[in-house]
């Protein structure tokens, strides 16, 4: 094909003739306003067909022009040519709807090649120069042309007694093609001869084995499909099966893919679909991920007032929020208070107790913290706090009489301080006492008030039974208090590391009005309903 004239005589097509039964735009077909023709003498004998083919990317010839245009006539290429000699075809016998396929023959034996609105036709190679024993080529005869000749020569002009056999030809369709300079890339060989163009195109059409694109909606309605999929299986499972479902589809669909292609030259978007599958894995796991980072966060300000940072961070491992609402656990409640606190408010002035109350509070909120323990609450100048919630301690009766002891401690460096700095705080303040009292038992915890503003907290019988052990300590003269269960628990994983003394017993009844200062027979419940009461000596 070519833009300027020839030389040839355009109206002389010898032996080919155009095809003329075309549906469609023949101005989007591959040519130009004339055609470099064979011979005369060729053409007058012969037929031909255009061997012309655009390259795609990576210089690879992936559609193949079945009909090409010289000026306003269409001619068919070499592979259609060869079709339409090897089935004894005219021009007069092709129909071509450009879109749709090249129909070849009447109406009761048509044979259909597929092709697009430029003529073309998707190659399906099968045909590889491969190496010898490759399991994925198809071989193809191949034999050289000057052997060929030379073996003819010898059979039917010197007819040699040693002359070979050459291959069979009668009734096959041979390509001559040139092998050192026309080659070029494929999609399975850096380099190969370009006459294998047309033995892959010749193939297509001679087994209808043509390649066949998959529904692309199909496609990626599946991949869609899969994604939510995937999505739902991120929003209510574990990352690690969400990797593995997201793992399981990739693997399957490019299995999937590669298996219809070798089997049925169905060729399935591969890249495209993956990509998107991929993307919106990363895009849900991504949003889980800052979701969870983001609950991280609002437990960790939700609880950073009250807890200690070593507890929080036992809850953001435990993966658990505590649940809105309260469940029953087994916990020990503490209560502290400061003795006589009203006389103080009346020789202190607003500032001073707001100093005092601050310096005291912290302390004692530093302490209860750093052993795991939960602050519940101020009450003024009593303190209130929970162990064994909201992160498990099994331990949480012992832990609460330590801190117990290193709060009084912390009380004395306070009193010594205090004492220190002379005329700065009255005599009341040098002689300050702390009460505390604590119980073990179920109680009901979790976050309690409206739907606006809640806290967590503790409820119960045995959070009463606690706070009574505090108030109770004054009328037994001692400042650490606790029940029975305190003295088990101890016992139990603190073996006799603190010693306690029996007080005695407490009615559970308010208004009881008896106190029983005989020893303590060691059960948890004695008589008419009463609770003892066990004081540790440092409170004596």
């Amino acid at each position: 094909m070519a833009t300027d004239p020839t030389g040839d005589d355009q109206s002389a097509f010898g032996a080919t003739h155009p095809i003329l039964e075309i549906e469609g735009d023949i101005t989007a077909l591959l040519g130009d306003e004339y055609l470099n023709m064979p011979f005369p003498g060729i053409r007058q004998h012969g037929y031909f067909g255009s061997v012309n083919a655009p390259r795609g990317a990576g210089g690879i010839v992936r559609r193949m022009p079945m009909l090409v245009r010289a000026g306003q006539n269409v001619f068919p290429s070499l592979s259609l040519q060869m079709v339409m000699r090897f089935w004894g075809l005219a021009a007069d016998d092709i129909q071509a709807v450009l879109g749709d396929a090249i129909y070849l023959g009447d109406s009761g034996d048509r044979r259909r090649i597929p092709i697009d609105a430029q003529g073309m036709l998707a190659i399906n190679y099968r045909y590889e120069p491969m190496k010898p024993g490759d399991p994925l080529g198809i071989e193809l005869p191949t034999v050289e042309y000057f052997d060929l000749l030379i073996d003819l020569h010898q059979k039917h002009v010197v007819q040699a007694d040693d002359a070979k056999e050459s291959i069979p030809l009668k009734g096959r369709l041979v390509i001559v093609g040139e092998f050192a300079t026309d080659s070029g890339p494929k999609p399975r060989s850096d380099e190969s001869p370009l006459v294998y163009l047309h033995a892959n195109v010749l193939n297509n059409i001679l087994q209808s084995d043509y390649l066949k694109r998959a529904d692309e909606r199909m496609v990626w309605g599946l991949a869609l499909l899969m994604g939510f999929v995937g999505t739902w299986i991120v929003r209510r499972y574990s990352i690690v099966l969400a990797s593995v479902f997201t793992l399981t589809v990739l693997a399957s669909f490019v299995w999937l893919t590669f298996a219809l292609w070798m089997r049925s030259s169905l060729w399935v978007p591969l890249v495209a679909p993956v990509v998107e599958f991929v993307m919106l894995q990363f895009v849900v796991v991504g949003h889980r991920v800052l979701s969870e980072q983001k609950a991280k966060a609002e437990m960790r300000g939700m609880f950073g007032s009250y807890l200690s940072p070593v507890v929080i961070e036992r809850m953001v491992e435990s993966g658990e929020q505590p649940a809105l609402g309260g469940v029953n656990e087994e916990i020990t409640a503490y209560f502290s208070d400061i003795q006589s606190f009203s006389a103080f408010s009346e020789v202190l002035t607003a500032t001073q107790l707001v100093e005092l109350l601050n310096e005291y509070l912290t302390a004692c909120t530093d302490i209860i913290q750093e052993s795991g323990g939960t602050l519940d609450k101020y009450i003024g100048d009593a303190v209130v706090a929970m162990y064994g919630a909201p992160v498990e301690q099994a331990d949480h009766a012992y832990q609460a009489c330590r801190i117990t002891l290193r709060i009084q401690s912390c009380l004395d460096d306070l009193r010594d301080k205090w004492t220190r700095e002379g005329d700065k705080w009255p005599e009341l303040v040098h002689q300050i006492r702390t009460r505390i009292g604590l119980n073990t038992g179920e109680c009901m915890i979790g976050n309690m008030g409206s739907r606006s503003r809640f806290n967590y907290t503790m409820m119960g019988d045995n959070v009463n039974l606690a706070a009574r052990m505090e108030s109770g300590a004054k009328s037994w003269g001692a400042f650490n208090m606790v029940a029975q269960a305190i003295r088990d628990g101890c016992e139990k994983h603190g073996g006799d590391e603190i010693v306690f003394r029996p007080l005695g017993r407490i009615p559970s009844q308010p208004g009881c009005g008896r106190y029983y200062r005989d020893r303590c027979c060691g059960r948890r419940s004695c008589g008419c309903d009463q609770h003892c009461g066990f004081g540790n000596p440092r409170g004596s």
